[in-house]
């Protein structure tokens, strides 16, 4: 699984597609169903006590690493939140970062790619190929 991992940390971030995110309303759900790798990379995520299904925080048993999905809405909200994956999909949420919101200027359309320190365009031009 594909992820950015930060080892001085103990970090783990995977990015994931979603429904919806920065919504006190509405818990995120992937866009694709979850598979049993990322039920197993987020076992640590949460600990189920006694029936009561009750997130408790702990590092991953296997790894060591906390894993968190940076999650994008189709409106450009974005999201960090470490949740807990069960039956393909995310069940419960132990912590949950709202980072930006589709409403925001950025998202608008408005940011026209000017630098507020230079004054003119960015000199970056990416370059997309095919992975072989």
């Amino acid at each position: 699984m594909e992820s950015i991992v930060n080892e001085a940390r103990a970090l783990r971030v995977i990015f994931q597609n979603v429904d919806t995110a920065c919504s006190e309303l509405h818990k995120p759900q992937p866009r694709s169903k979850k598979g049993a790798g990322s039920e197993r990379v987020c076992q640590g995520n949460a600990q189920w006590l006694d029936g009561l299904e009750l997130p408790v925080p702990v590092l991953d048993s296997a790894s060591g690493y906390a894993t968190y999905y940076l999650m994008l809405a189709q409106d450009g909200a974005v999201e960090l939140s470490r949740p807990v994956v069960r039956k393909g999909k995310f069940d419960a949420y132990i912590e949950r970062l709202f980072l930006l919101s589709g409403d925001d200027p950025l998202d608008s359309g408005s940011f026209d790619g000017q630098s507020t320190e230079t004054g003119g365009q960015w000199d970056i031009e990416p370059e997309v190929t095919r992975k072989k």
